[in-house]
């Protein structure tokens, strides 16, 4: 990833301008369908709670965010934005 960065950064044009977006909180934020919150749920203290968004930590969480990520990135791209480099919940806009 380093490399690939290194070498998008080396050949951009003068005057090439870039931003980047780091999502906090990312895996915290991803809606659950409704008809699938019944069987999402959480037991803590004994009690069980059941969730609307995916909390983070559950193993499938980056699974589910890259998912997000790859559309977001095909959207920039389709509006011409471009190049992107993603990693994570990282984005690189040139």
């Amino acid at each position: 990833m380093f490399t690939e960065v290194l070498i998008l950064v080396m050949d951009a044009p003068p005057g090439t301008k870039g931003a980047m977006l780091d999502r906090d909180a990312t895996f915290r934020r991803v809606p659950i369908k409704l008809v699938q919150q019944p069987t999402f749920i959480v037991c803590w203290d004994g009690k069980v709670y059941i969730d609307h968004i995916g909390p983070f930590g559950p193993s499938s969480s980056p699974g589910i965010f890259g998912r997000l990520a790859d559309m977001v990135v095909a959207v920039y791209k389709s509006k011409g934005v471009a190049p992107i480099k993603k990693w994570v919940d990282y984005f690189l806009f040139l």
